[in-house]
């Protein structure tokens, strides 16, 4: 009697290697679009909303976190850029730095 055995679904250390490569490949376009909003002045408004939402889609599908640098400067809840005096106004209250951005959202955060 003859049994055929197919295996279905990939095996282990392949989908551990794609998983790798995967995360490698959001990794590299996190920091692309990390440096576009570093510099947003070099570009232009709708480039720099675009790199804004996708960083945060990025970040959130692959599990990344957003980087140290950019975590304070993106709105959580309409995922823009903040500038301040652009799109956003920052104040300071006794110790506490507190940012509005144009979509009417409040953000605190504790002065270092």
């Amino acid at each position: 009697m003859l049994v055929e055995v197919f295996f279905l679904g990939v095996p282990r250390r392949l989908r551990k290697k794609k998983a790798h490569q995967r995360k490698q490949r959001a990794l590299s376009a996190q920091s692309r679009l990390g440096t576009i909003l570093a510099q947003p002045q070099l570009f232009e408004e709708i480039l720099i909303k675009s790199a804004s939402r996708d960083i945060w889609r990025l970040s959130t599908r692959h599990q990344l976190g957003l980087p140290s640098e950019i975590k304070h400067w993106v709105c959580r809840y309409c995922n823009t850029l903040i500038r301040p005096g652009v799109s956003a106004r920052i104040r300071i209250r006794s110790g506490i730095r507190i940012i509005t951005c144009e979509c009417g959202k409040v953000r605190r955060f504790p002065l270092k």
